[in-house]
């Protein structure tokens, strides 16, 4: 029988290669038909479903006009001209988007209408010549698309009314501007290359979107012969059910070379992933196969070589500058060189016979020794390798490492003579205690670091899953560390740490890890505190605030007493605990509720806290694209004088979250200044701002109007905030004397002299300056001589109180007298009663905004009060 030759090994590693090569482009084609079927399929049905809503939203506005009409066609068969005239002018008010309602005779002449069309004769011969055709009085009957003002495109509904005895019958007509549909239209429109379509039977168009098409255009992919270019979706209203007279197609459309796209990229990233493989993976087996030939030759020619000295060079080098041992079997005696005996002592330099060589061992590593001797002799290990402790001569114990092999066996093989070394690896194990020391303790306190913490936790969490008993984790930050270092010093900031360290281990119990992970932060491992959670959380918070009062009790360094307390958060587990990470987390973010709850304090975690950061979370996550998504918004407060006449408006940022409505800013401010959120947001309402100046500068009764925009520090601490400011004044055209910046005094705590330089380069330009809030903040008076300033803004916590407690009223009085010595004008917030403004213009207050005046509004708002100057008709 004949043999078939086996394949060689870089044959095999060849098939191989190309069988994985063959198999992956397969499974690429197949992954990239199905992208392909499923995008085309998926974005049928999308634009399937969106013309189903343009068809459900476009049948409510026919509907809608349809009563409109019907309402008309009543007034008028009740022979009431005056009602007639009054329903029409209330209906059109009441529906955006319909030009114009209107009653005709036969003729096409106006006898009703909701504008000034009134007795003349409505312009359109085909309109005219299909009144006489309109037979059914409950069809509402649609014309095509005409222009009655160039570019201006226009679609009539009517209805036949029916006439009362000797009176001519006639029609309610409803004109209405394609834009009536347009919101419909537009909320379907995803993507760039998309349109959709409102068109009648006959091809005529009444709405393109986008309207790139005039009214009567063919409509791309509706042609007699399909457009294979893109994908259309059309849906039927049908005219019986709908009530009219023809039937209208609603079509949406999407460009094929962009739905095809993905999948596109997708086939050249996996045909360019497998070139990149074939010409990677190819020369790589290459050049092993090759580097595998000449490393074969040379380990058999080494191997060859080693084989005749392997068992002498094996002995010599381990007795190399090492004391040798030898022991017979099976009595057991031991003797030893005198490089061997010197290790523990003996310097007379002779060997030793040792006959029980047990009692030198150390008794905790004594069974670890003779495991390894009898595994040896067994022949389950090669060589024999144990390191142990034995005695000294002075009584203290000397770590060795020894090394041995047997030599000799009788004739049945037994080991009758072991032949070994002996090391003193004493200074490497103190070496090595001293790395584990630095690499698993705290060099300052001693305590734990963050890597043996975290294998503790892990041990507890474990144990805690078997035993069925919970424990918790403290997480404790020192308040006001960071003071303590800058006024005393770092070295007075270590005892400190010393000093909290010696306290912990003093209120914890012996079981209890506590461990410093780096600064002024602590954390204390509670392990078995009980099964339930209620006796958990109870002996936690118990021992938890056994720490608080302890840490809060005065420290004595060097002489200084120095008082400092702790936030402590807690978070439990047990059982159920699957992840360290998130337990972590939960204590840090139970310790910083206990930090905003006004610290020196300790919270135990709950969901809720979780939940709450959660949605701090994702609320700035919807924050980063709020602008990109056109939700932010711009009011404007008026701000009067005396006299109640508008002089300005200080510009407000608002956010209509699309799915939670309004936002206060009061909570999406903060996170925009915690995220950095705040430089884009700033910039975005100073070019909103701007822009609103150079309309407004447009016209006579709002060309000397100001508008204040509040400045955030981060904003002012911009090295190019001027540039950006000049860039944006450029780019609008805005007056710069009609732009106000706000400020507030926590700018001034820090880079005084930069922030006075750039408020002094913009006061060049033009650019107003007011202090927000003043009388809230801690800023030197002094700064107010020097700061470039034109107004003062006294915050309304004392206009709230200034009738009710003389030294609120006392304090904005003084305010007043302050700004007018040193030549600024002043401005109260908050004035909401007759009362309020009667007393600040007695206190000679030059300008005065807040809801008594008029709250923030959008800026058309504002154009009409300036036209009217009818504040009080805001409210």
């Amino acid at each position: 029988m004949k043999f078939q030759k086996p394949v060689s090994r870089e044959s095999a590693e060849w098939l191989a290669f190309a069988a994985v090569v063959l198999l992956g482009c397969a499974l690429s084609v197949f992954a990239v038909l199905s992208e392909r079927n499923f995008i085309l399929k998926n974005e049928h049905n999308r634009l399937e479903a969106q013309a189903r809503i343009v068809d459900e939203n476009l049948r409510r506005q026919l509907a809608g006009v349809r009563s409109a009409l019907d309402s008309i066609r009543k007034a008028h068969l009740e022979n009431s001209p005056g009602a007639t005239g009054l329903s029409i002018q209330a209906l059109r008010n009441a529906m955006p988007g319909v030009r114009a309602l209107a009653l005709l005779d036969k003729n096409g002449h106006i006898l009703q209408s909701s504008d000034e069309m009134q007795d003349s004769h409505l312009d359109d011969a085909d309109f005219l010549r299909s009144i006489s055709k309109m037979r059914d009085a409950g069809t509402v009957y649609v014309s095509r698309p005409y222009e009655n003002t160039p570019g201006t495109s226009n679609i009539k509904l009517s209805m036949k009314v029916e006439s009362p005895p000797g009176d001519t019958p006639g029609v309610a007509t409803a004109i209405l501007n394609p834009a009536y549909f347009d919101v419909v239209m537009q909320s379907v429109i995803y993507a760039p290359d998309m349109w959709s379509s409102i068109s009648q039977r006959d091809g005529f168009v009444v709405l393109f979107v986008p309207p790139s098409l005039r009214p009567g255009a063919a409509i791309p992919g509706l042609s007699v012969v399909p457009d294979d270019s893109r994908m259309v979706v059309q849906r039927t209203i049908d005219a019986t059910q709908a009530n009219l007279d023809k039937e209208l197609v609603v079509a949406v459309s999407r460009s094929y070379q962009e739905i095809s796209k993905p999948w596109i990229r997708l086939a050249i990233e996996l045909a360019s992933l497998w070139c990149v493989f074939v010409l990677i993976v190819g020369p790589s087996i290459w050049l092993l196969q090759v580097k595998r030939r000449s490393l074969s030759v040379l380990t058999e020619k080494r191997a060859k070589d080693a084989a005749e000295n392997a068992e002498r060079m094996e002995l010599a080098l381990a007795g190399a500058r090492l004391g040798l041992w030898d022991q017979a079997l099976p009595s057991g005696l031991l003797q030893v060189d005198e490089r061997a005996a010197s290790i523990l002592g003996h310097v007379d330099g002779q060997p030793r016979t040792i006959l029980n060589w047990r009692d030198e061992i150390h008794p905790d590593d004594l069974d670890n020794v003779v495991l390894a001797f009898d595994r040896h002799l067994s022949g389950e290990t090669p060589r024999y390798e144990a390191e142990y402790r034995l005695r000294h001569v002075n009584g203290c114990w000397v770590w060795v490492q020894a090394r041995g092999k047997i030599v000799e066996r009788d004739r049945q093989g037994r080991p009758v003579r072991i032949l070994g070394t002996r090391a003193d690896i004493s200074a490497s194990k103190r070496h090595e205690s001293e790395i584990q020391q630095l690499a698993f303790y705290d060099g300052l306190t001693g305590l734990p670091n963050r890597r043996l913490l975290m294998d503790r936790i892990s041990r507890a969490v474990n144990l805690s899953h078997r035993n069925r008993q919970a424990g918790a984790i403290m997480f404790i930050d020192l308040d006001n560390f960071k003071d303590l270092n800058d006024t005393l010093g770092h070295d007075k900031g270590d005892l400190l740490l010393a000093q909290v360290a010696a306290r912990l281990l003093e209120v914890t119990r012996k079981t209890d890890t506590v461990a410093r992970l780096g600064g002024d932060e602590f954390v204390v491992l509670l392990e078995e505190l009980g099964a339930s959670d209620s006796s958990v959380s109870e002996r936690a918070e118990q021992i938890g605030q056994n720490i608080v009062q302890r840490l809060s009790t005065p420290y004595l360094l060097s002489g200084h007493e120095v008082y400092s307390t702790p936030s402590v958060g807690v978070a439990m587990f047990g059982a159920d605990t699957e992840s360290i990470d998130d337990l972590m987390k939960q204590a840090d973010l139970a310790m910083y509720e206990a930090k905003a709850a006004g610290r020196n304090a300790l919270r135990l975690f709950s969901p809720q806290m979780q939940t709450q950061a959660a949605a701090s979370v994702a609320l700035e996550r919807d924050l980063r694209g709020a602008i990109a998504r056109n939700e932010l918004h711009l009011h404007y407060q008026p701000i009067v004088d005396a006299d109640r006449t508008m002089t300005g408006v200080e510009a407000l940022v608002r956010w209509n979250h699309p799915r939670h409505g309004p936002v206060s800013p009061a909570e999406f401010i903060p996170l925009a200044e915690k995220s950095g959120l705040i430089l884009q947001i700033g910039q975005w309402v100073m070019e909103q701002a701007c822009e609103q100046i150079r309309l407004w500068g447009a016209r006579p009764e709002s060309r000397r109007l100001t508008v204040s925009v509040n400045i955030s520090a981060r904003q002012m601490r911009q090295p190019d905030f001027v540039g950006q400011v000049i860039s944006v004044l450029s780019s609008s055209g805005a007056n710069p004397f009609r732009l106000r910046f706000e400020l507030t005094e926590s700018m001034l705590f820090s880079d005084t002299e930069d922030v006075i330089e750039k408020m002094n380069d913009l006061k060049a330009m033009g650019v107003g300056f007011s202090l927000d809030d003043f009388g809230t903040g801690y800023s030197s008076l002094s700064y107010l001589k020097r700061l470039p300033l034109d107004q003062l803004k006294i915050d309304q916590s004392f206009i709230r109180e200034a009738l009710t407690h003389t030294s609120d009223a006392t304090i904005a009085k003084a305010i007043v007298g302050l700004a007018h010595s040193l030549g600024m004008l002043v401005v109260a917030e908050g004035v909401e009663t007759e009362a309020q403004h009667t007393f600040l213009a007695q206190s000679h207050c030059d300008s005065f905004q807040g809801y008594l005046y008029a709250p923030p509004c959008s800026a058309e708002r504002i154009t009409a009060l300036l036209n009217t100057q009818g504040l009080d008709q805001v409210h």
